[in-house]
């Protein structure tokens, strides 16, 4: 085993180990397994059913986000999906990520620049919709009003964001004149290569120019991000003055836990920040535990199990990953 690979899977323990800790240093076990064991069967068939629900509307987005191409396919973007969560799921370091891309460059013909441009993508959009989750219940939940500059803040990078993807829209001229610039920072024989691979990165952002495709991104986005909040809502069903905004503001904490790098599975740094997103908006922490508890497990046993399906339908191995990502470093 390679030594980085080594540093990776025990970084990942390390932190899942960190974050199960924090978990339950201050919660009862029993008392989870009790309010897990009084959770109604459809309630959990219900989160069991938005998880890959969630999926399919994000390939559908992905469809969109991808630029078009003479000699690409679109097609099978649900099965490349599931795969990444399922990997994501098992390995540490998010590599899920880099399978994603991996088989987009193998399977449909996407440069490897195009194929990690439209993940960047992606994830810049699903950042934007989890800091409204955070910023909306802050404003608006009186419980919260203690947490009101961070709702601020988290507006103030909204608004920028969105606001450089709107001008990029307006004056794309303008934008790669500036890009242009920078690249005069670029020694010369790299530059023609540097130059290359922004015009693929910037194709990921084709889709700006039609305001159809704009408004399918915007609504398709939400609608990934309710499948979750569904999920959280299901499972507090039963807590008083827990309503749509605050299951919005606990999806955003769980979030913030998966985007910690490493932990396989999110294990451990999920179940943490979620805890601590529902304590703050007054949950018990036996319920917010069995609740972080629910809302990882179904999604984790229902995505791995439809993941390593397709893994074997679409007759993809490790040998074959390991291929593509040496041929794509070559």
């Amino acid at each position: 085993m390679k030594v980085s690979s080594f540093i990776k899977i025990a970084g990942g323990i390390l932190i899942a180990a960190a974050g199960l800790y924090i978990f339950l240093k201050d919660v009862k076990l029993i008392e989870i397994w009790n309010q897990i064991k009084e959770t109604d069967w459809w309630v959990i068939a219900g989160v069991a059913a938005l998880s890959p629900i969630s999926l399919w509307i994000r390939a559908i987005r992905w469809k969109i986000l991808l630029p078009a191409r003479a000699g690409s396919d679109k097609k099978g973007l649900f099965s490349i999906v599931t795969i990444a969560f399922m990997v994501n799921n098992i390995l540490p370091a998010r590599i899920g990520e880099a399978a994603r891309a991996f088989l987009l460059w193998r399977r449909n013909k996407f440069t490897v620049t195009e194929s990690i441009g439209s993940l960047i993508i992606e994830r810049l959009i699903d950042s934007l919709a989890f800091l409204s989750f955070l910023f909306l219940p802050i404003f608006f939940n009186k419980g919260l009003q203690n947490l009101l500059v961070y709702g601020l803040l988290c507006l103030v990078v909204f608004v920028f964001a969105i606001s450089n993807i709107v001008l990029y829209r307006l004056f794309p001229v303008f934008t790669k004149k500036k890009l242009q610039q920078v690249m005069k920072i670029v020694p010369m024989k790299f530059r023609p290569k540097v130059e290359k691979l922004g015009r693929e990165l910037l194709s990921n952002l084709n889709w700006a120019f039609s305001m159809r495709k704009v408004v399918s991104v915007v609504i398709l986005s939400y609608l990934t991000m309710f499948c979750y909040v569904g999920m959280i809502w299901l499972l507090g069903l039963n807590i008083q003055s827990f309503g749509f905004l605050e299951s919005m503001f606990g999806v955003a904490f769980a979030a913030l836990g998966s985007a910690i790098p490493l932990s396989p599975g999110y294990v451990g740094t999920l179940h943490a920040m979620l805890l601590q997103g529902l304590t703050l908006l007054g949950v018990t922490i036996e319920r917010a535990g069995a609740i972080a508890v629910l809302y990882h497990a179904i999604g984790y046993v229902i995505v791995t199990l439809m993941g390593i399906y397709y893994f074997f339908a679409i007759n993809v191995s490790m040998k074959d990953l390991r291929q593509a990502k040496q041929e794509m470093q070559e």
